[in-house]
């Protein structure tokens, strides 16, 4: 008896087709999650409308590893990349993406980010060193659709954003350690690691020659005026005036113990006299980061001097803080549980230094009074420090007097 064999048998009609491949990522980029994600992303490209859809998990890119998408090339020397997230889901309030320029595709690769986030604003967020820490500048309260751009000139990074892709403002500026040729790219996390989130993006242009210039410099400060770093801080500070407003960046560890590290604005003042300003607003980058009126007697570290701050919340408040002896140790006495506004005074009469707040810059407290020897010509003015040194904070003044006696 003879056997008959039977292949490639269909019943019901021809098999179906495959599903086609998602449209693929342009010539020379490719796509990878980061570090330990615990839900695998994707990355695609549509030429017909030139958007990016990327989706994503991972806990955040942030502390001294990342999780999260990346879609990305590589570009040799200086340049920027210029995208807008045209959409991102809100799984967390920071879900979160953006521009990215990475060394490596190592977890705690140095790196540096402009990100639009769900509920959190914009952020130029970065790790200036591998395995380093993360700090944060932040750069307002915007959200999906908006522009974001990072720029490399060397190891300077430099991060801005924009409403319309035109006119870009400046977010922040930091020094990071990286190679010749590295990643760069769009990168989303989810900050729930194990959902995916979502963010599409368009406009996407990498320069590999100059980067954009930056913004034209500030208005300058009034005649006698200047500014300077106190100490190590890391990046530099500044300082500007405008229509009746000083803004005054600065980094640095602290104004205290027995040597300084902040951003000064001042001028001087020869014999008794008083400084007065409102500090109308501090960024909150720490708890104890602070802005306020200064009497010192010189630029060094150690300098003696009387200071009267203000925080940005009420948990630290306001803060009589002095050095009564150069190189000494620092005192403090708290003044009021404020946050800015606030107006803040500090009165010199011969070697006795007396600080004051109030809140309408009429009814005056006292706060403490101190000896504190100091030459005669002093240089006062507006003392900022972040407290969180590698991060900029920003303070700005108005209704600034300063009175001889």
């Amino acid at each position: 008896m003879s056997t008959a064999t039977i292949e490639n048998v269909t019943v019901g009609g021809t098999t179906p087709p495959p599903p086609p491949p998602p449209p693929s990522l342009p010539s020379g980029w490719a796509t990878d999650d980061i570090g330990a994600v615990a839900a695998g992303g994707s990355a695609s490209y549509d030429s017909g409308t030139g958007r990016y859809t990327l989706t994503g998990s991972g806990a955040d890119i942030w502390g001294t590893a990342d999780e999260f998408r990346y879609a990305y090339t590589e570009m040799t020397g200086d340049g920027s990349i210029t995208a807008r997230v045209a959409t991102l889901s809100a799984e967390n309030a920071w879900t979160k993406a953006g521009v990215m320029i990475r060394d490596s595709l190592g977890a705690g690769a140095a790196q540096a980010t402009m990100f639009v986030s769900a509920s959190k604003g914009l952020a130029f967020q970065r790790r200036t060193v591998t395995n380093g820490v993360s700090t944060s500048t932040a750069g307002g309260v915007k959200a999906a659709p908006y522009w974001v751009r990072m720029s490399r000139a060397g190891n300077t990074f430099t991060a801005y954003v924009s409403a319309d892709g035109t006119n870009w403002v400046l977010v922040g500026s930091d020094t990071v350690s990286m190679g010749t040729t590295v990643k760069v790219g769009l990168a989303l996390t989810s900050h729930a690691d194990g959902t995916i989130s979502t963010g599409t993006f368009d406009n996407v242009a990498i320069g590999t020659s100059t980067p954009p210039p930056p913004p034209p410099p500030p208005p300058t400060l009034p005649t006698g005026w200047t500014s300077s770093d106190v100490g190590a801080t890391t990046p530099s500070g500044s300082a500007s005036f405008d229509s009746g407003t000083y803004t005054v960046r600065g980094a640095g560890a602290d104004v205290w113990g027995s040597a300084d590290a902040f951003q000064f604005a001042y001028t001087t003042l020869d014999g008794d006299g008083e400084i007065v300003a409102r500090v109308a607003s501090v960024q909150n980058v720490d708890v104890w980061t602070k802005g306020g009126v200064m009497m010192r007697d010189g630029l060094t570290p150690g300098a003696a001097h009387a200071s009267m701050f203000v925080s940005p919340t009420t948990l630290k408040g306001s803060a009589y803080q002095r050095r009564t002896t150069p190189n000494g140790a620092s005192v403090s006495t708290a003044g009021p549980s404020v946050q800015p506004p606030y107006w803040v005074k500090v009165v010199r009469q011969g070697t006795t230094f007396t600080a004051y707040t109030s809140l309408d810059g009429t009814g005056w407290a006292p706060v403490a009074s101190e000896t504190i020897v100091m030459g005669n010509v002093i240089d006062v003015g507006m003392a900022v420090v972040s407290h969180k040194n590698g991060t900029l904070a920003t303070v700005t003044f108005t209704d600034v007097t300063v009175t001889k006696y």
